[in-house]
């Protein structure tokens, strides 16, 4: 009876080992799968940074040439404004040399 019992034990230890056998391998493609699925995911990553770093350098050239603009318009509307106080000077300069 011992030995029927130990037979029947050894065959049960024998089937548990094949199925966790076959599961180790499942385990192994698994973790096989999720390497290759990080490592596309960082290259991922690698590549959206680079895009990001591209497109903050285009945003720090666009508002630094806007901030050049900005200074070149207000000189400029500065010198029509000169102009404007200039030519307003002369025509009262001589408004006032006709009506003496």
């Amino acid at each position: 009876m011992v030995e029927a019992n130990l037979e029947q034990r050894v065959a049960a230890l024998e089937e548990q080992v094949r199925v966790l056998t076959g599961k180790i391998a499942e385990v192994r493609e698994d973790a096989a799968a999720a390497r290759v699925l990080a490592k596309g995911a960082d290259r991922d990553v690698a590549e959206f940074r680079t895009v990001q770093r591209s497109h903050t350098d285009l945003l720090n050239a666009m508002r630094e040439d806007l901030t050049d603009f900005r200074g070149e318009v207000r000189a400029g509307f500065a010198a029509q404004t000169q102009g404007m106080e200039r030519i307003v000077q002369l025509l009262t300069e001589r408004g006032s040399e006709a009506t003496e």
